[in-house]
């Protein structure tokens, strides 16, 4: 159900500034002395409110599966109304290939145990699913989740286009891998701030273990810091093209002080990130002509480098004005490097020093950010620094499970076992494989040989039977066809006519049934055998809502994403991008009985082919139409066939 938009703050603006003949004057002699507006967070999500909840009280040891699923989003965050488990239970929030894990227990995050947003996931599907290993306890209520709306492909500049300086010249990351290789690593450091589960800005990592920088306007209290969630990484793998890669994502945690002037906000995210150092801070002011670039998020999409400006004399972005006024006088550091909305917080790095010089907050072209100089003397004392890890030294620390032999204080008992001791690996993660008199269930999240949904619920779930949408299998007995679950059951639903068809269970327009073979294409297969009942997984039969994903021991690994692409198997650029490469993004030939674009249609059945010489426009004699348009003789009999 796709439900109204909820919850969206206002921005903050400045107040309207009086400037008087005299400084009007200067201004045109000098150059300009006022920036723009901030941009504000920008609108990335809408809110669906559909209520889910457990039992209440929810069975004792069981595991439970619930699935929250919105076709064709790009992200997933639930909001719990109620949330309160048994000691010893978790919920896991989960991405639908896995990928993403969050575990919640007791009371929820923070403990609050009512009202509070859980960590977003990729995708269009969240997974969550209940170990109960206690007694049983009162279980949760969700009242509504957000989704994303913001494609992950296109220029996304419709609005503040003002912001953008002449030709949009921001780039993908992974554009300027050879080219700008610094400039590249210090991107690591910013991160997209997803704030209420529907608005962006931009922030970036300036202290450990999870302190970071953003605008003001964007976060300013401990209640906004609550419905904060930050995210490193999140940009295409390839320069425009490429999956998206991201890391796990980290909810705010402590609100540390502001200033509206500078408008800059420094807070901490819940647990650690030490893969990602933290930005240097240029407390200095640029002189005019200093190379800038800025790393961010506009629009909420994949993150960018604005690195060229083409009004610059050099080609490349620059301090044009130094000092300019922003909130204050003087307050900023001005320039011509394309931003738009979202690019709120974003990190303006020296190209001399390679550090942040200023925080991104104005638009309007010149647009400018608040001075670091500025910014460093009032949080320097607040800032904890970062220590590298070194896996080697003989010191655990940071995300180092081990270090030689500093086992961080790990021991058998750890997972359960009497006798025994870990030992440490050469990447510095630990081996359990020394230990002795062990149990059959470790209650680790994995669901592992000797354990099984009935002597280790909490590793190894168990699953009902019925329709599972999103498991690329198109049950068509259970009630699934290309309208309910276009994920599992290919169709086609638009363009000719003659082309259209609908797998599933009798819905949709020309429906059709497994016996075609366009149901079993794009990766999906179409079975119109009931699901049964209950499936175990660890009982090692691959069978019913099974998957890699959600039971691994029982249907194996999923090949795709090991790096090679396998024929042999199925996989194709279709089935597995990560491995065979992205398709192309229309059909690249008519004739050719191949989906080459990999949207579900074949030559003259997709769109792209409308007005090729090989496809005809309209249906001779005897074709299936709908209307007198769809026939050459513009006319379309009561049985549904051409006259």
């Amino acid at each position: 159900m796709r439900g109204a938009l909820l919850i969206q703050k206002g921005h903050r603006m400045p107040k309207l500034r009086l400037l008087i003949c005299l400084v009007a004057v200067v201004a045109v002699l000098v150059g300009p002395v006022l920036a723009g507006e901030p941009i504000g967070r920008t609108k990335v999500g809408e809110i669906s409110r559909t209520p889910m909840q457990s039992n209440h009280p929810y069975a004792a040891g069981q595991t439970l599966q619930y699935v929250v699923e919105h076709p064709g989003a790009t992200y997933i965050k639930v909001h719990f109304s109620k949330f309160d488990l048994a000691p010893g239970d978790r919920l896991v929030v989960s991405s639908a290939d896995g990928t993403e894990r969050y575990a919640f227990q007791g009371q929820g995050y923070k403990s609050l145990g009512t009202d509070f947003w859980v960590n977003s996931v990729l995708g269009d599907t969240a997974i969550l699913t209940l170990h109960s290993v206690g007694s049983g306890g009162h279980g949760f209520d969700i009242d509504y989740y957000a989704y994303g709306i913001v494609p992950l492909v296109g220029t996304g500049i419709e609005e503040n286009t003002e912001s953008v300086c002449g030709a949009n010249q921001w780039t993908d990351v992974a554009c300027n891998t050879a080219a700008y290789p610094t400039e590249v690593d210090r991107a690591r450091r910013a991160v997209v701030v997803l704030f209420n589960g529907i608005e962006n800005c931009t922030g970036v990592k300036v202290g450990c273990p999870n302190q970071f920088l953003t605008n003001e306007h964007c976060v300013t209290s401990q209640a906004d810091v609550n419905v904060t969630e930050v995210r490193f990484d999140y940009q295409r793998s390839a320069c425009n093209g490429g999956t998206i890669s991201f890391s796990q994502s980290h909810l705010g945690d402590v609100f540390v002080t502001d200033d509206f002037t500078l408008d800059y906000c420094l807070f901490t995210a819940e647990g650690v990130s030490d893969n990602y150092e933290a930005a240097g801070l240029d407390d200095r002011l640029p002189p005019v002509g200093e190379r800038l670039y800025i790393s961010g998020h506009p629009q909420g999409g994949p993150k960018k480098l604005s690195i060229e400006d083409d009004q610059s004399p050099t080609g490349l972005c620059r301090a044009d004005f130094s000092p300019i006024n922003g909130r204050g006088t003087g307050s900023d550091v001005g320039y011509f490097c394309d931003t738009t909305g979202g690019s709120s917080g974003s990190p303006v790095w020296s190209a001399v020093t390679h550090k942040v010089i200023a925080l991104h907050h104005f638009g309007g072209c010149p647009n400018s950010g608040g001075r670091m100089d500025l910014i460093v003397p009032q949080i320097s004392s607040l800032l904890t620094p970062c220590t590298a890890n070194v896996c080697g030294d003989g010191v655990a620390a940071g995300t180092e499970e081990c270090d030689g032999s500093d086992l961080n204080g790990a021991s058998c008992a750890d997972v359960g076992c009497a006798s025994g001791a870990p030992t440490c690996l050469g990447d510095c993660t630990l081996d359990y494989s020394g230990c002795g008199t062990c149990p059959t269930c470790d209650n680790d999240g994995t669901c592992e040989s000797g354990e099984d949904c009935n002597n280790c619920s909490g590793d190894c779930p168990s699953f009902s039977g019925g329709a599972v949408c999103g498991n690329d299998v198109c049950e068509t007995v259970e009630g699934e066809d290309c309208l309910s679950c276009p994920g599992d059951c290919n169709g086609k639903q638009n363009g000719n006519p003659n082309g259209r068809y609908c797998c599933g269970d009798g819905d949709g327009q020309f429906p059709v049934g497994c016996n075609d073979s366009r149901c079993d294409a794009n990766g999906n297969t179409c079975t119109s055998i009931p699901a049964g009942g209950s499936t175990c997984c660890g009982d090692l039969m691959c069978e019913g809502a099974e998957t890699s994903a959600n039971c691994a021991i029982d249907c194996g690994a999923d090949p795709c994403g090991n790096g090679l692409c396998e024929s042999g198997i199925g996989e194709d650029m279709c089935s597995c991008a990560a491995d065979c490469g992205t398709p192309p993004g229309s059909e690249t030939s008519c004739t050719d009985g191949t989906d080459n674009d990999c949207d579900g249609n074949t030559d003259c059945n997709d769109s792209d082919c409308n007005g090729d010489a090989a496809c005809p426009s309209c249906l001779p004699r005897r074709g299936s139409c709908s209307s007198n348009s769809d026939c050459c003789s513009n006319r379309c009999r009561g049985n549904g066939t051409c006259k």
